[in-house]
Formats: C-alpha cells, structure tokens, sequence
C-alpha cells in the first residue's frame, strides 16, 4: 500500500512541517510532534522503502530543524520530546548512525557532508540523556562491524576535512600577501582579478569544510568520553592514533606559522579552540593503553615536542587545566 502512494505526499509532509517549525512553531501540539517523531525514525531505519535519496535526506533536515533554539526556545520545538521519547530513545541512535553510513553511497559528497552536519546538531541535542550513552556502547559490543563502519567513516571525515581546511590555508596565506596594498603595483589588472577570483573561491571552500571539521572534531571528543574502550578497539586505534597525530603536528609544528591568515574567524576556523578538542581526545583516549602505543609508533607525524608545545599553548590561554596536564 506504501509503494503506491505518490512520492509528493512524503514530501510536502516534510517541507510544510519545516516550514512550521521555522515561522509557525506554536501551532504545533505534542501529538503532532509524536506522530512526527515515528513518521521520521521509522523510515530512517527502515530507509529500503524510500528509494529517493533526496527524501530520504530530508527526514534528517526535518528532524534537524526541530532542535535548532533559534526557532523555539530550548532544544528546539523537537528537542524534549527526542530526549525523552521511548520510541525515539529506543531507534533514534541506531537509525542515525545507518543513515550517517549509507549516505557514503550514491550521494554527492558535497551533499553527504552538509546530511552529516544536521545529524551531528540532533546528536548534540539529545546527548544530555545518559540512555543514548548506553544506546551506543551497547552498538560496539552487540553490533561491532556496524559500530566499526560508523567510526571508520567518522575518521575518513575528520581526516578529509581536516586535510582540506588546513592545507588551503598556507595558499590563502600566500595571495593575501600578493595582494596586501604595498604589492599590488607588481601585478597587472588581469593577475589581480585571477588572484582575487582565486582567493575567493579558496575562502569560500575553507570556511564550509571548517565548520564541518569543527563539528566532527567536536562529535569525536564527545564519544571518546562516553566511550574511550571502543575507540581504542583493534579495528580502528590505529587510524585515530594517526589521524590525531598528523592534525596535532599540523597545528603546533615546525610548519604550524603556515596556517596564519587575515581573519581567521571569517573561515570559522579557532587554531586554538581547535587544538583543545584534539588535545581533549586525546586526554579522554590517553588512559588505554592500546592508544598511547597506536600514537607513539606513528613514525609519520608523532613527535613528544608536539604535545610540549600544545600543552603550553593552551594552559598559556586557559584552554585546558593543570590537572589535564598531568595526566
């Protein structure tokens, strides 16, 4: 009965409730927001009915857009009922992270990244309840190769993200020199424009990879304290110990002075900030003794002076306590 039913009615369901989550949240009544819930979870985990990926993303949106605080007070017109709902503390988890995995297929990765962004904002918002906690460490003992795809596709983000943001930077760096008043009179109007028309698109690629790197830095701090022993699982130590790595030599070595550009707040990017959530991961993973051994035989990108100089950084800038820096 389902696959007979046109495929503008599951859409207009959803674009006529952003709509109102947006401008009209008040007409909304808890059995609306119920119903809601079930509607979008329910065919986030059972995603073989909907062959359409671009319907099946705008569940993610829909249920996005109903924790953002902008648009109702709190948690969102959504928020309370995420947390605290059985149906949605049941599903919610596991129906995110299968979609945050099959999107990896057949959708564009501009689009796939922007999906994964909404789905770490309703992450954000329904952690305060311990049971998604549990929901998780439950997925890396019970449900070990899903809990690994996940992770791993987690990392191949950080890294990617990463990789882009901070090795756009140093270019960045080079044509605001170029194009600094004093060296203007150097250039042709036809090099100005090029480098102009250069520096723009590069500003505008940093600064969405950065506020996508931000938040899945940000996630993984989040889960690492939750769940330091399943980060440190065998299947994926390795990676992560090279991945914090390889961002921590690039953030506080002897090529870090390459990342300095005007503005850095216009790409979103806090070298600073930053530096602190991958300290703080590595502070939330530094107890399991498989990780310190992971980081330590990276012979790529591990040097002990690196972390001698993020520790001074951020205690220099009240970013992380003495006692953190013990351990």
């Amino acid at each position: 009965m389902f696959s007979n039913l046109p495929e503008y009615m599951f859409e207009n369901v959803v674009k006529n409730t952003v709509f109102v989550f947006r401008y009209m949240p008040k007409l909304m009544i808890s059995s609306q927001i119920e119903e809601l819930i079930v509607f979008c979870i329910t065919f986030l985990r059972n995603s073989e009915y909907i062959k359409n990926q671009g319907l099946k993303q705008k569940l993610v949106t829909l249920l996005s857009s109903g924790v953002y605080p902008v648009y109702h007070r709190g948690k969102g017109i959504l928020g309370e009922a995420l947390t605290s709902d059985q149906f949605a503390t049941d599903n919610l988890l596991h129906s995110l992270m299968k979609y945050y995995i099959e999107i990896e297929q057949g959708v564009y990765y501009t689009e796939r990244y922007g999906i994964r962004y909404e789905i770490f904002q309703i992450f954000r918002c329904i952690w305060t309840n311990p049971i998604y906690k549990q929901h998780l460490e439950q997925e890396s003992k019970v449900n070990t190769d899903f809990f690994v795809r996940y992770v791993n596709l987690l990392l191949n983000d950080a890294t990617y993200l990463l990789d882009e943001c901070l090795g756009k930077f140093p270019k960045i760096h080079d044509l605001q020199q170029e194009l600094r008043l004093e060296n203007l009179g150097a250039l042709t109007e036809e090099q100005k424009k090029e480098k102009l028309d250069e520096l723009e698109k590069l500003e505008g690629q940093t600064k969405s990879y950065m506020m996508l790197a931000n938040e899945t830095i940000g996630m993984m701090k989040v889960f690492t304290e939750t769940l330091s022993e399943a980060f440190t699982m065998p299947e994926v130590v390795k990676r992560l110990a090279d991945m914090l790595d390889y961002n921590l030599n690039t953030l506080v070595g002897e090529n870090s002075r390459n990342l300095k550009v005007d503005n850095p707040e216009k790409y979103d990017f806090n070298p600073k900030a930053l530096l602190a959530q991958i300290v703080d991961i590595f502070i939330n993973l530094g107890k399991r003794r498989s990780f310190v051994e992971a980081v330590a035989s990276d012979g790529r990108s591990y040097k002990p002076s690196n972390f001698d100089n993020a520790a001074r950084i951020l205690e220099r800038y009240g970013l992380i306590s003495k006692d953190s820096l013990a351990s």
